[in-house]
């Protein structure tokens, strides 16, 4: 913008700003069309825009308090000046929008629905908008936007204004287009913009739904295939981009064949070096616009229990643990005779006899010769014996004897699971940093903590998936909220 063009929102100038040290905290967040919405400090909002239909949104909200709990923003003032121009000053919803929100979705998807049956109880014989004013949607009636339309009290006068847009259609075509069309009635409230854009969450919970100016009575399949169809045209606007960083860590890969490095159960130790990486990488390339506050860690089998392991480290924001072991101790006791390997423990059984015993095995069985030589050269030791006293190092749990898993916290164990008798961790940090409540679940309040010294406290908010064998008809076979 040049120095002599004044900013078509504030009026001022570049010279002006250069010349005053003031920072205005009126700010335009959203402009779209003849309106703008103005942030006033962050307490108000002043919404400008012409008095042409549809404008209903302070009487929609008026009525939705006097006739539901639905959360909704607080209208202070609004007014309409000689030039035309309407105002509308409300109260700030604190809070993110859901698009933004690192949130329960299905949480908020419970309390979405609870508002919105709430809103189909409020019916009428009639399509229109409060005071039996004619509807507007662009979406439902084809043929341009701010046309009013109705009120409509049956199927044929619905049909007749939604196939004003089906010039040039064939008349058969338009026949078939009508039989398909649902019926309308009954006739329910409905927001009819509802998206993530319009909901706002705070705390995992849903604490708003803003912009009610189009809202009205609307055929009782409309909130859905609205809201599809916008979602629809969100998708294709709002890109999600992902840097995705892999890691062969000590154990792994060429780190195991070539360097010789095995497996290390402080995996949190590499995980430091990780993040450090990460964070010279955003300051040496900002053009690569590297988000430190949304770090997630994700890993499956043992890359699940070091996943859960790298996840201690606070600038981790979220964790990925799909089918992980806490014990890889007590996975191993599923594949050996747990009454030797107890001998072996008290020392009726000696190293020199375990190693010829499991040796022994190797030669009747390929399974079993894979599985030692894999334990034996992944741990860095030179015996089957050995190699099961180095398992117990890799727990995130307290064992029996005193040693200590990972710090002082504890992670979901699964009562039942998969087949390793484990079963996927999902969990968050929100992104603010702040501790987020405890999930609820069915009657129960859990959460999994993990850190040192207690550790952060996470929230459980995912699904836990069991996927059938290979070969099996239907995949997955069950699904199973993993804080049971």
């Amino acid at each position: 913008m040049g120095s002599d063009k004044p900013c078509t929102a504030c009026s001022w100038t570049v010279e002006h700003q250069d010349y005053c040290s003031y920072k205005s905290h009126v700010k335009l967040f959203y402009g779209l069309s003849d309106r703008g919405c103005w942030s006033l400090g962050d307490t108000y909002i002043l919404k400008d825009r012409s008095n042409n239909n549809p404008n209903f949104e302070s009487i929609n909200i008026q009525f939705l308090q006097q006739h539901t709990t639905v959360p909704v923003p607080k209208i202070l003032k609004d007014w309409t000046e000689e030039s035309g121009r309407y105002f509308l000053i409300m109260e700030r919803m604190q809070g993110q929008l859901l698009k933004d929100a690192w949130a329960d979705i299905d949480h908020v998807a419970q309390q979405t629905i609870g508002y919105l049956s709430q809103l189909r109880s409020l019916r009428s014989d009639k399509i229109h908008s409060l005071k039996e004013s004619p509807i507007y949607s662009a979406f439902l009636f084809r043929n341009g936007y701010g046309v009013p339309h109705g009120p409509l009290a049956s199927d044929g006068e619905l049909w007749h204004e939604m196939s004003k847009a089906l010039t040039g259609v064939p008349d058969n075509t338009r026949t078939q287009l009508q039989q398909r069309m649902p019926p309308a009635e009954p006739y329910t409230f409905t927001h009819g913009d509802l998206t993530n854009t319009n909901i706002i969450v705070r705390d995992f919970n849903l604490v708003g739904i803003v912009d009610w100016e189009a809202s009205g009575y609307f055929p009782v399949w409309w909130e859905y295939r609205c809201a599809k169809l916008l979602a629809r045209l969100l998708c294709t606007q709002q890109e999600k981009h992902y840097a995705v960083l892999l890691l062969e860590g000590p154990g792994q890969g060429l780190l195991l064949k070539k360097s010789g490095l095995p497996l290390r159960p402080d995996f949190e130790v590499c995980a430091v070096k990780v993040l450090g990486f990460l964070e010279n990488l955003a300051r040496s390339r900002p053009e690569l616009q590297l988000d430190l506050d949304r770090i997630a860690v994700a890993g499956a089998v043992t890359g699940g229990y070091f996943a859960l392991r790298a996840a201690t480290d606070a600038r981790v924001k979220a964790c990925v643990s799909i089918d992980p072991f806490f014990s890889i101790f007590e996975l191993a006791m599923t594949r050996a005779p747990q009454s030797f390997v107890r001998l072996s423990e008290s020392g009726w059984v000696t190293d020199d006899l375990f190693n010829w015993t499991a040796g022994l095995q190797s030669w009747i069985s390929f399974q079993a010769r894979w599985e030692l030589a894999l334990g034996v050269s992944s741990m860095g030791v030179e015996s089957p014996a050995a190699m099961l006293r180095r398992f117990e190092d890799f727990s995130l749990v307290r064992h029996q004897e005193g040693r200590e898993g990972l710090g002082q916290g504890h992670v979901p164990r699964a009562s039942h699971g998969t087949r390793r008798g484990c079963r996927d961790v999902l969990f968050g940090r929100d992104w603010g940093g702040q501790d987020p409540q405890a999930a609820h679940h069915g009657t129960g309040e859990k959460q999994g903590t993990l850190g040192p010294g207690g550790g952060s406290r996470r929230r459980v908010i995912g699904q836990h998936w069991s996927l059938a064998p290979v070969g099996a008809e239907k995949l997955p076979i069950s699904r199973q909220a993993f804080w049971d």
